[in-house]
């Protein structure tokens, strides 16, 4: 009963874990293109 509770539980484990994951990369994305877009705009000032 346990062990099929814990096998039950992985895969939303690892979907969350996933999911954490992707949302720091479109994060760090972002963060990285709303720099270049400040270095752009700086440049032609």
């Amino acid at each position: 009963m346990k062990v099929g509770f814990i096998s039950a539980r992985v895969p939303t484990i690892i979907g969350f874990y996933k999911k954490i994951l992707s949302y720091q990369k479109e994060q760090r994305i972002s963060q990285q293109s709303r720099y270049e877009a400040f270095e752009q705009i700086r440049s032609q000032a």
